[in-house]
């Protein structure tokens, strides 16, 4: 039994849709963007980002073979701006990661996961990123 938006006990079931987490209850469904809202009003959650984000003035990503201009980045993803690539949110994408600050150059591909898209730019996670280069992000952001 779960506590529904109501107050009262429902059957819930969980599910997971490409995207997002779905929760069906006795009262109808609530996608993940729906609860993500409710649950940031109830803690007064404003940031939802794990990464300490950076300011970029050099810095490109290359996506389908096209370089995008990284406007910033953290240890965990990165947003390209302007960027028009074509991919949707969820698409696993190979990248060519290339950034230039604080005197370091930081170059390395890897896979990242879309999770936004809109307005001319594309914000994506950085996902099976080797071990050597993961460490040399993270020692970047210490």
């Amino acid at each position: 039994m779960a506590f529904n938006a109501f107050g009262s006990t429902a059957e819930a079931v969980y599910g997971y849709n490409r995207t997002q987490l779905v929760v069906i209850t006795g009262h109808g469904r609530i996608g993940g963007s729906m609860l993500r809202g409710i649950l940031g009003k109830l803690f007064r959650r404003s940031e939802r980002r794990r990464g300490q984000r950076e300011e970029v003035s050099l810095g490109t990503v290359e996506i389908d073979g096209h370089s995008f201009r990284v406007r910033n980045w953290s240890s965990t993803g990165f947003l390209a701006s302007p960027c028009d690539c074509g991919r949707k949110e969820g698409d696993s994408v190979d990248i060519l990661f290339d950034v230039q600050a604080a005197g370091q150059t930081l170059r390395f591909a890897c896979k990242a996961i879309v999770v936004r898209v809109g307005n001319g730019e594309l914000a994506g996670v950085f996902t099976m990123m080797d071990r050597d280069t993961r460490m040399a992000v993270a020692n970047y952001f210490q």
